[in-house]
């Protein structure tokens, strides 16, 4: 399993990385990016070879490229389909419902991640 998380707060990223420890399933590799756009290019290059991401964790607050741009800038440089599960601090029902009615999104998942949802994804 190949996961990949896009989120700007450092101290999530760090709290995910100690979860991701004890998960029970092995995990092949496992990215953090901080800046949208670098997992663009990350994933655009990932595309054509044996290690592009089986789960794509993203946030939707981020400064410069917001979680809904991401998504977007995916679509229109046509990256290879994987899982992409918004994980968010928002309880916003409108965000929710975008998300819910965006053909890229599997998921939407309160922030922070937790090992029985690890454990029922996987």
């Amino acid at each position: 399993m190949r996961i990949l998380f896009i989120d700007d707060d450092h101290t999530i990223n760090h709290f995910h990385k100690i979860i991701l420890g004890g998960f029970d399933q092995p995990i092949e590799e496992k990215r953090f990016f901080q800046v949208p756009e670098q997992a663009l290019d990350y994933l655009l290059i990932e595309q054509e070879g044996n290690t592009f991401p089986d789960v794509i964790f993203l946030d939707l607050n981020m400064p410069r490229m917001d979680g809904w741009e991401f998504l977007k800038a995916y679509e229109e440089k046509s990256i290879k389909r994987t899982k992409i599960i918004i994980l968010s601090t928002s309880e916003n029902p409108v965000h929710k419902q975008k998300a819910a009615a965006n053909d890229l999104v599997y998921d939407f998942v309160s922030k922070p991640l937790d090992l029985e949802y690890l454990s029922t994804l996987f």
